[in-house]
């Protein structure tokens, strides 16, 4: 007996006929010509070339080719701004935004659930960060530090306190101190505190007139207000050191004995 003749278009390879113009296919090969391959069991978003093959396309990945390897692209998963990063068989994970959490960044944290204002502080909601507005008498970054009044005599060396309307109190320091608390002594060289003295020789050339003499606490030198200038009774010493109200000061001096800015210290 002959052999059927198969359909025209039948693969002569993969395919078969056991009646003229029919076409079966061999185990491994499928459709109407039995020139397409069957994939392996499961595979997903592959290909074949040989029965029983999957061939991942791009972007795909893992043995049944069902692990998106471009999962950031394909599915933008990241909520609120946040950055996606594919970690590869399907998987990521997204760097939040300051002010976000959650696997993908979908929620909104508030630093203030935490009550972190003590005292009775109103919290304000910051991006990744908070803000207390703190009661009268309280202050700090939660409220948590008791504010000190004039009653607590907060100002040292002679400072005069005074309350400030909105709660605290302001030092009002003498001419040799400074600081919050009037706690530092100013640097007599200091810019700041020459400037203070050249105002305050200002005043002496100013009402001393008749020539009255500052005398030196160490010597004999004196130094006096002659034609509206400050001179020395001696020429030799460029520096001397005279008593100006009740703060002492080093005066350096030039050629014409006029007083010029201080040098350095020296206690009497």
């Amino acid at each position: 007996l002959r052999n059927p003749i198969c359909s025209s278009d039948c693969s002569e390879r993969h395919g078969y006929c056991e009646s003229p113009g029919e076409c079966k296919c061999r185990l491994g090969w499928q459709g109407p010509s039995c020139s397409e391959c069957v994939h392996y069991p499961g595979c997903l978003h592959g290909t074949c070339s040989q029965p029983w093959q999957c061939v991942c396309k791009e972007g795909w990945g893992g043995l049944f080719c069902n692990q998106d390897l471009n999962y950031c692209t394909n599915h933008k998963p990241c909520a609120n701004g946040a950055t996606c990063t594919n970690t590869g068989q399907g998987s990521y994970t997204c760097t939040c935004r300051p002010g976000y959490g959650g696997t993908n960044c979908e929620l909104e944290i508030n630093e203030c659930d935490c009550n972190p204002c003590k005292n009775g502080g109103s919290c304000n909601d910051l991006e990744n960060n908070y803000s207390c507005t703190c009661p009268q008498g309280f202050y700090g970054k939660n409220c948590e530090i008791i504010a000190m009044t004039c009653a607590d005599d907060p100002c040292f060396n002679g400072g005069t306190c005074e309350e400030k309307i909105t709660g605290g109190y302001v030092c009002r320091c003498p001419p040799a101190f400074t600081g919050s608390n009037c706690e530092k002594r100013l640097d007599r060289c200091s810019k700041k505190f020459c400037h203070l003295l050249t105002l305050m020789l200002g005043f002496i050339l100013l009402w001393n007139t008749k020539g009255e003499v500052l005398r030196n606490a160490h010597t004999v030198h004196t130094m006096k207000v002659v034609d509206n200038h400050s001179r020395l009774s001696s020429k030799k010493d460029k520096r001397k050191i005279i008593k100006v109200a009740l703060m002492t000061h080093a005066l350096s001096l030039l050629k014409s004995y006029k007083v010029v800015l201080c040098e350095e210290k020296s206690a009497i």
